[in-house]
């Protein structure tokens, strides 16, 4: 980060400054707490005349439409999965591995089969958390 300019040095960030409009997706797997951040990057990527959708788990509707962002759902819905697995989360050791590994597997799974046919129609993709599929699609763009 730059003080002076208040901009990344990656490549993605010199485009994003040249003032010509762009339509990235922001793509982020995880809750509210991954979630939230990109939305907040959303808002300031619409400020400066960027088109923006979210590709987030589908129980993210509401808080990326609550921004009047387009939302695309990939992935699982975080929240059942935290309900589905409680016990074993709670529980802790091994069985919580095993609950986290297993969702992991799927929504990766999930990720790598939906994500690069729901960002094909942009110019960029920023991702952010577990988001295995992301370098895949972005390499299509």
């Amino acid at each position: 980060l730059k003080p002076d300019r208040r901009t990344f040095d990656g490549p993605y960030w010199v485009y994003l400054d040249t003032g010509v409009p762009m339509r990235i997706a922001l793509a982020v797997e995880g809750s509210r707490g991954d979630v939230h951040p990109m939305l907040g990057l959303g808002d300031r990527l619409e400020a400066r005349g960027h088109e923006v959708a979210v590709c987030a788990p589908p129980d993210m509707r509401a808080e990326v439409e609550a921004r009047r962002m387009e939302f695309r759902p990939v992935g699982l819905d975080v929240h059942e999965g935290l309900n589905d697995n409680a016990n074993a989360l709670l529980a802790g050791g091994a069985k919580a591995v095993r609950a986290a590994y297993a969702w992991f597997l799927s929504t990766a799974r999930e990720q790598l089969a939906r994500l690069t046919e729901l960002t094909l129609d942009f110019d960029g993709i920023i991702g952010a958390s577990i988001l295995i599929g992301g370098p895949r699609a972005a390499e299509l763009l």
